[in-house]
């Protein structure tokens, strides 16, 4: 991974986005994603996230 600038200014939304452009927003979670170097992908559920992610945290922050 390069760096945090391409989701520096994103917007945090509630719910599963589509891709943001350079200022869109993201769940917190689809951009956790992002940031850990995974494609994006939209989070609709724990099952949606990568295995590495923990699911009780993931769950917390779609709460």
């Amino acid at each position: 991974m390069d760096s945090f600038g391409h989701i520096l200014n994103w917007r945090l939304k509630r719910g599963s986005q589509t891709f943001p452009d350079q200022d869109g927003g993201t769940c917190i979670n689809e951009a956790a994603i992002v940031a850990a170097g995974f494609s994006y992908q939209p989070v609709r559920s724990v099952e949606d996230m990568p295995a590495c992610f923990s699911r009780p945290i993931c769950r917390l922050a779609i709460s």
